[in-house]
């Protein structure tokens, strides 16, 4: 609904304004990759590619929308994303997304579900994936169990 859309907006806008966090850091990092394009500012250009990306709601994580290579199998959507992860895992931070499938010419969902797990993401919750660049840490009453 339209209450609902205003709500999310003043959520996301309300993340934006926290204090400089590791999630906002790795943004303004990934941003510096490359610039806006011009024709829709939701995209930053990356090389040949272009993304989309943006704070997530938990507001420490960063939620990964897509991405697009403008001359497809040429390994450049790859390289991005793996610059984006490089930042992800210096900044601590986690990128969510959606395996979802758009465009003409590019990878089914199958092939991008494998090509996201060859890259070092898993499934998350509710059909999103997770690339973990925030260390897990166990809790003190977890123990260490002898693999013999």
């Amino acid at each position: 609904t339209a209450l609902e859309k205003v709500q999310a907006k003043s959520d996301a806008q309300a993340i934006l304004n926290q204090p400089k966090t590791n999630m906002s850091s790795a943004l303004n990092k990934i941003e510096n990759l490359g610039e806006r394009n011009p024709l829709n500012d939701k995209e930053i250009i990356i090389g040949k590619t272009a993304i989309e990306i943006e704070p997530h709601l938990d507001g420490k994580s960063l939620w990964y929308k897509n991405i697009r290579a403008f001359e497809k199998g040429k390994g450049d959507a790859t390289k991005t994303l793996k610059k984006i992860q490089e930042i992800a895992d210096k900044e601590g931070v986690n990128l969510i997304s959606e395996v979802s499938a758009f465009g003409e010419g590019g990878m089914t969902n199958k092939q991008l579900d494998k090509w996201y797990k060859k890259l070092g993401w898993e499934d998350y919750t509710q059909g999103r994936i997770m690339y973990r660049g925030e260390p897990l840490v166990l809790g003190n009453k977890m123990k260490d169990i002898p693999i013999d």
